[in-house]
């Protein structure tokens, strides 16, 4: 199995797809990597510890994702939404070195649809019902996990 990288989803590369049905589908020069899960580890690591120093809710996902709850963030400092994933964004690459999509709404599946949405360093924030119709409509059903 591999990790799809962003250069190898315009191939048709999904996240899980054997090796050797990837070199079919990639041109020839395409570059294979060992992962490094110690390395992968110690980042996931650092940026969970961020998360939880920052939050006061941090419910983690995987070792790459996490649902953080950040409406008492953004009433005690007094910061919008998007000013908030903004900062953390930054901050998370300037302190842990790697960037990082956020996805702000309502629940878990859509935070994490929406996170998905400007990868590898946007945000995506939906909260009011209309906000969040806009953005599903826009999608591709292809896009809505588990559909």
């Amino acid at each position: 199995m591999i990790a799809r990288s962003y250069e190898a989803k315009p191939y048709g590369i999904k996240v899980g797809t054997p090796i050797r049905e990837a070199k079919k589908m990639l041109p020839a020069n395409a570059v294979y990597l060992k992962p490094n899960i110690t390395k992968y580890g110690q980042i996931s690591s650092s940026l969970m510890n961020y998360l939880q120093d920052k939050c006061l809710q941090v419910e983690v996902f995987s070792i790459d994702e996490a649902f953080i709850e950040i409406t008492d963030y953004a009433e005690m400092y007094h910061m919008s939404y998007q000013k908030i994933a903004r900062a953390m964004r930054y901050d998370i690459k300037k302190k842990i070195g790697i960037p990082v999509s956020i996805g702000l709404a309502p629940t878990r599946l859509l935070s994490k649809i929406f996170a998905d949405i400007n990868k590898p360093f946007g945000e995506c924030i939906a909260i009011t019902p209309s906000e969040i119709d806009a953005v599903l409509r826009s999608l591709p059903l292809s896009d809505i996990p588990f559909v």
